[in-house]
């Protein structure tokens, strides 16, 4: 561990140099505070709530979740958004459940998260072999696939925050059965930060595929 900053002017600045560990056991840092994590080999910005990590380009990392098999139970849960997410991206890869249905996704907020099921404005247009095509508006969560027994839907999914509680949504996905492709786009004004994020399926339970989640 190193704790000063050292200027070399052959070699450079060498910033304060520190473990994960080490760099979470900080007592109060001081925000706009710059380390080296020599962990992760990348320095790490502390906003004022927690450690974010920065790349190359001076911008927060794109951090990755860890995919869930979709495969059983009726809701995949994320619930460890951090609190100065911007964006998050939800990716969906070949999810099918056993009745016909939905899929939605809803924001949730709190330690111990409350998803919020109502309230969301927006709505989905498809369009299969031309001219056929429709429209649904959704209210009940961000629309993210049609759950069938003999199809399963896959695309990506960007909710990204516009100010304060609230955010915005657009994305597409595909359904294999019937060659159909879905645009989404919505908004949401959440009572709370969101700090958490589930998928659900509306009859049935999921049994194939997987999702992760992407926040920066």
């Amino acid at each position: 561990m190193a704790s000063n900053i050292v200027f070399d002017g052959t070699k450079g600045i060498s910033l304060p140099s520190f473990t994960t560990t080490e760099k979470n056991a900080i007592v109060s840092p001081a925000e706009g505070a710059i380390v080296y994590d020599t962990t992760l080999n990348q320095e790490s910005l502390y906003n004022g709530t927690t450690w974010v990590n920065v790349n190359s380009s001076g911008n927060s990392a794109i951090t990755s979740g860890t995919a869930v098999a979709s495969t059983s139970g009726t809701s995949i849960d994320f619930t460890s958004i951090p609190s100065w997410a911007k964006r998050i991206t939800v990716m969906l890869r070949s999810i099918s459940s056993t009745s016909t249905g939905n899929f939605r996704i809803r924001l949730g907020y709190g330690a111990t998260p409350t998803y919020v099921a109502t309230g969301y404005s927006g709505g989905q247009a498809n369009i299969q072999t031309l001219p056929s095509y429709g429209s649904a508006a959704v209210t009940d969560g961000i629309a993210c696939g049609f759950a069938s027994a003999s199809a399963n839907s896959s695309g990506v999914i960007t909710i990204v925050n516009q100010s304060s509680n609230t955010w915005c949504v657009t994305g597409t996905y595909s359904t294999n059965d019937a060659s159909t492709m879905v645009w989404v786009n919505g908004a949401i004004d959440m009572p709370g930060v969101v700090t958490a994020l589930q998928v659900i399926v509306s009859t049935g339970t999921f049994d194939a595929g997987s999702i992760n989640v992407l926040y920066e």
